[in-house]
């Protein structure tokens, strides 16, 4: 898996290529953790180079979804594969998450 960063003013936009599943979940954890800690207060995440998302994916988004909620921040899920929005929507995330 691989994430690049790019801004637009108070946002952050994460392009992440590749599967995401246990084995990357650190570097998925770093990646998010920086994104409040440099002040971003909206939180785009690309999926288009998404092929699949494990549990331990789904886990470390829905964590840092909670934590950067409670100081108002939002996430955003962009660009995501059919298969990928219905798993999304099947596990009811749609209602917590955003979606472009």
């Amino acid at each position: 898996m691989e994430i690049t960063r790019k801004t637009k003013g108070s946002k952050a936009i994460l392009l992440i290529s590749g599967v995401v599943d246990f084995n990357e979940t650190r570097k998925l954890k770093a990646a998010l953790a920086e994104i409040p800690a440099a002040g971003y207060v909206e939180l785009e995440l690309d999926f288009a180079a998404v092929p699949f998302i494990g549990s331990s994916g789904l886990a470390v988004i829905l964590n840092f979804y909670r934590e950067f909620a409670r100081e108002n921040g939002k996430v955003i899920i962009s660009n995501a594969h059919p298969e990928l929005r219905a798993m999304f929507k099947a596990l009811k995330l749609d209602a917590y998450l955003n979606f472009s």
